[in-house]
Order: structure tokens, then C-alpha cells, then sequence
């Protein structure tokens, strides 16, 4: 009770006194080892490898004094000593290699390899544990860390195939919609276009209640485009939009809707899909929305609308010069080729002045830029008498 309340003072003083009043009671080793666990809780890690410890010595043929021995490792692991984490496991691995426990100092010294800065051994130490223990519980989550390593790795076809063979192989497992979605990630990343789609839409089709359905439907969108066959691609963000309305990346399929409209030279349709992208856009996203602000620019600007292609080009110029956020780096990549576009339509219009003082603001704010900027500036100086 004291325990359940967060009494651990209290809690530990009632199952030291049990355990010196009863030492040889049933409940003896489970009171010894809730001590230890209790210490624990309270962040007194070496305190509680005491009490664990004293477990295998009062009760050693009690299963709770094997409990401890892990309960040893798993205290020194989350102190960061993984040196002597690791040791603990092995002496566990050692005297109980097939049990569940055993399983899990397995798993465990993993892990400290991997805290340890040393994925290669986790690697062979987690390969040798799907060939020993391919059935435990533990295995699913062995599995998506093997495949993971490969795709942190860019071994995107071995990532693939060991995603794959968790899906297959733990149809039930918590992880096999995640690994889904990585393996068709992992396809895409490759550049394997056509077997990503298949994989985003098994995600679609296996798993109706994951909560990577929102991003598999992208994907399958962004996999289209990739190659060209936009008027799917276009259905699949139109379809996007309407089932996944709250998903974080609905105002970017807006965006992608946009997109496959401008190239099937459908302007006006874009342009109304980047104005909603804008709306759903989130605040604090200066990349997302200057690349809709060049978007549209660019729409009105194939619609030979120049008025309104200028208007939208030096949005995020202006934006950005009159209310710079001190705290956040400026979106360049967006900004400056926006810039620099509606720098262009005022050359187009001959207003040589205007798209000089337009460069001029630029080259502050593009840094990438100033030297060309500069250039461009004398040369319309130079060219059109321009001295002041």
C-alpha cells in the first residue's frame, strides 16, 4: 500500500522489516527484490543493485533471485555504465541462456553495445539472436532494429528486405505497420519506384488503423510523380486531401495537388491548390510557405499574368526584410528563387530601376547570391545608363 501511494520510505521499511521477521516466509525474495525496485524508482541505482544483490544471496533458488541478477544489469544500464551493464548479462546469458529472462540479457547487452557508440556488435549480437530465439517476444523489436540500422546505414535494399521479413514474419507485431511503411520508404529511397507504390498501398490495405496510413498515401502520390505519371499522382493528393484532412501533411499534398496541376498545365486549378495549401499550411514553416508563394508566382506567371506573378514572387522578400525573426534562420532556398524571379518580370517590363532596387534587397538577403546579384546589378546599369 505505502508503495502503490509513492510512500518509497515507508514501502521500504515494511519489506526490510518482512524480510528480517520472515526470512523464510514465501514472500521473502519478492519483498527483497521490491526494494530493490523501489530504490530504483527513487534513482538510488547503486542502492538498489545492493538489494538485488542480497536477493541471490538470501534466496538463491528463488526465480527472483535470477529477476535480480537482470534487474543488476538493467540498473547499471540506466546509469549509463554499460561496460559494467553489458558483464551483468553476460553472467546471465551464461547460466540461463534459454529462458525468457535469458532472452532478455541477451537483448539488453545489445543494446549497451549500441548505447555504447558500438552498432557493428549489436548488429552481430541481434543476428545471432533472430537464429536463436527467432519465436520470442522480444524478436519483432530485434528485427525492426537490424533493419533499421541498414536503412540509417543507406543499405536501402537490405533495409528493405528485413522490413519485408518482419511483416512476414510478425503479422501481429507492433511493429509490422511501421516496418510496412519503412520498407515501401526504403523502396522509394532506392529510387524503386514501382515496388514502393505496391508496399505504401499494402500499408493501405493491411493495416486500417495505423498511423502511418496518412503518410503511405503520400508516398504513393510523391512515387507517381517521381515517375510522371501525374495524372495519377494528381488523384492520389485530390484523394489525400479528402481523407486525411487533419494529417500534418495535408497542407504539403495540397501543395504536391498543386504541383501535378501546374504540369498538366492547369494554372488556374493550381493556383487555387497552393492558396489552400497556404491556409492549411502550419505557422512557423517559412520553407513550406515560400515555396507556396513561389508556386503560385509561377502559375500566374505561365498564365502570362504578370501583375499577379510579381506579387507572389516577392512575398517572401518583403516578408522577410520587414519582419525578420531574430531567433529562427532566414528561409533562403524559397526566398531568393522567388526573388530572383520577380526580378526577371520587372526586366521583362523594362523597369530597369525597379528590379535593380529589387536585386539590390536581394543580394542582403541571399548571401549565395551577392555575387551574381551584384553582376546583374552593373550590367543593367551599364547596359541602360542607369547611374543612380
Amino acid at each position: 500500500a505505502y508503495q502503490r501511494t509513492h510512500n518509497a520510505e515507508a514501502a521500504v521499511h515494511v519489506f526490510e522489516s518482512l524480510v528480517q521477521q520472515y526470512p523464510q516466509s514465501e514472500h521473502g525474495a519478492e519483498a527483497q527484490f521490491t526494494i530493490g525496485v523501489i530504490l530504483g524508482g527513487s534513482g538510488k541505482e547503486a542502492d538498489a543493485r545492493g538489494a538485488y544483490a542480497a536477493v541471490g544471496k538470501k534466496y538463491p533458488q528463488s526465480e527472483w533471485a535470477t529477476k535480480a541478477s537482470l534487474a543488476i544489469g538493467e540498473s547499471f544500464q540506466h546509469e549509463g555504465k554499460y561496460v559494467e551493464a553489458a558483464t551483468e548479462f553476460e553472467k546471465l546469458i551464461t547460466l540461463s541462456p534459454d529462458t525468457e529472462l535469458g532472452q532478455r540479457a541477451f537483448y539488453n547487452r545489445g543494446w549497451c553495445y549500441a548505447q555504447k557508440g558500438q552498432p557493428d556488435k549489436t548488429l552481430a549480437d541481434f543476428g545471432e539472436f533472430m537464429k536463436k530465439f527467432p519465436d520470442s517476444v522480444l524478436a519483432p523489436d530485434v528485427q525492426f532494429w537490424i533493419a533499421d540500422y541498414y536503412l540509417k546505414k543507406k543499405d536501402y535494399i537490405k533495409a528493405q528486405e528485413q522490413f519485408q521479413l518482419l511483416v512476414k514474419r510478425y503479422t501481429t507485431s507492433k511493429w509490422a505497420d511501421t516496418a510496412q511503411y519503412w520498407a515501401a520508404r526504403a523502396a522509394y529511397l532506392r529510387q524503386d519506384y514501382k515496388p514502393a507504390i505496391e508496399l505504401y498501398e499494402a500499408v493501405l490495405k493491411n493495416f486500417p488503423d495505423s498511423g502511418w496510413r496518412c503518410d503511405a498515401r503520400f508516398g504513393e502520390g510523391d512515387a507517381l510523380s517521381e515517375l510522371n505519371q501525374f495524372g495519377d499522382a494528381l488523384l492520389v493528393f485530390d484523394s489525400f486531401t479528402k481523407d486525411f484532412p487533419d494529417c500534418y501533411l495535408a497542407a504539403e499534398a495540397l501543395g504536391r495537388k498543386g504541383d501535378m496541376q501546374f504540369t498538366l498545365g492547369r494554372f488556374d486549378e493550381a493556383i487555387s491548390s497552393y492558396r489552400k495549401a497556404l491556409d492549411a499550411a502550419r505557422e512557423g514553416d517559412p520553407t513550406l510557405r515560400n515555396q507556396i508563394y513561389y508556386g503560385i508566382g509561377l502559375s500566374y506567371e505561365k498564365a502570362n499574368k504578370l501583375d499577379e506573378a510579381f506579387e507572389w514572387y516577392s512575398k517572401p522578400v518583403y516578408e522577410q526584410a520587414a519582419v525578420p525573426d531574430p531567433n529562427t534562420p532566414p528561409e533562403r532556398f524559397w526566398m531568393c528563387k522567388a526573388g530572383f524571379a520577380a526580378g526577371t518580370i520587372k526586366e521583362r517590363r523594362e523597369q530597369w530601376r525597379d528590379a535593380i532596387i529589387l536585386y539590390q534587397r536581394l543580394a542582403d538577403l541571399c548571401p549565395d547570391m551577392k555575387t551574381l546579384l551584384e553582376q546583374k546589378i552593373r550590367k543593367l546599369r551599364v547596359d541602360h545608363v542607369i547611374l543612380f
